[in-house]
């Protein structure tokens, strides 16, 4: 049932960031095939350090690809690596095991516990610390569909190490599950999310009024007002004509920030978005938050440390 559907995020992405892979090779050379061993088992991850990268004092972007997909393959179609160079940050692109519920790659996440990705991030920053040397305060966790699903529980469990995370196209658990424990420690959130993906929810998904809430509620980041206050959706599962939403006033200096990308579908998208009559499209997007997604993720996550 959820399978196919999130299967087919690999070609999606493919598609709508057409673009990015057209755009050259990044400046400094990856390294692909990086491995740890975590729990006895060999884990893989791509490596991309701009030239000049500033030792201690530079920061490290974990970008997670979706279900069905790999960590290279990601690192071409997200065009992250190019933003990378451009901003002076590392990107490490790791690989998912294969889940046999889904009979492909994939991230552990709150209704899907086949393996310890939570313990594999941290044994993955902790490595990185070494051959990197990157700000510890600086230290972001990205992903797109399931890899969005992780970050979210990234942002939950690992929030002791990571400042922000950003999700795409994702959801903070699946249905039919309890809700996701009390974050350790806060942490600030950007989700961008298509309304014409899972966005009011389904019998599978979270709605992204349901992630939202958690991250500005008590269990979250204990935001004291959110701007607007009307929902995403109403009750019958139909967007709203609220456009962003944000936190005000969260834990530790924390902030969480929703956009809706109107007419957009599950796809990490490589176009402008704040092009009136184009699809995906945001009013709100402008120079300040950046008109692209990997140009708002980076300003996003470039504003919070730890």
């Amino acid at each position: 049932m959820a399978g196919p559907r999130r299967l087919a995020v690999t070609t999606t992405l493919s598609l709508a960031a057409f673009a990015w892979s057209c755009g050259g090779s990044p400046v400094a050379p990856s390294r692909p095939s990086q491995s740890i061993v975590f729990n006895g088992v060999p884990r893989t991850y791509t490596v991309h350090v701009p030239a000049g990268f500033p030792s201690r004092a530079g920061a490290l972007v974990i970008a997670l690809h979706g279900a069905g997909d790999n960590g290279q393959s990601f690192e071409r179609v997200s065009g992250l690596s190019f933003t990378a160079d451009v901003a002076g940050f590392t990107v490490a692109y790791p690989d998912g095991l294969f889940n046999p519920n889904l009979g492909a790659s994939d991230w552990e996440h709150y209704g899907d516990d086949f393996t310890d990705d939570v313990g594999f991030l941290r044994q993955l920053i902790a490595a990185l610390s070494t051959s990197v040397q990157f700000d510890p305060r600086r230290t972001y966790v990205v992903g797109f569909s399931d890899g969005g699903r992780l970050a979210h529980r990234a942002g939950v469990e690992l929030s002791d190490l990571i400042a922000a995370i950003a999700d795409v196209g994702g959801s903070l658990f699946l249905g039919g599950i309890p809700q996701p424990p009390h974050a350790r420690a806060p942490v600030s959130v950007l989700i961008l999310h298509g309304d014409a993906d899972s966005y009011c929810g389904a019998p599978r998904d979270a709605s992204q009024d349901q992630t939202f809430d958690y991250w500005t509620g008590v269990l979250g980041d204990n935001c004291l007002s959110v701007t607007p206050s009307a929902p995403l959706c109403d009750s019958v599962g139909v967007p709203t004509d609220v456009v962003d939403k944000i936190g005000q006033s969260c834990s530790g200096g924390s902030a969480v920030r929703l956009y809706r990308l109107v007419g957009g579908q599950h796809a990490w998208w490589g176009s402008l978005l704040n092009i009136p009559g184009q699809t995906p499209f945001n009013p709100d997007f402008d120079a300040g938050t950046g008109t692209t997604v990997n140009d708002i993720v980076w300003k996003f996550l470039a504003a919070h440390s730890r």
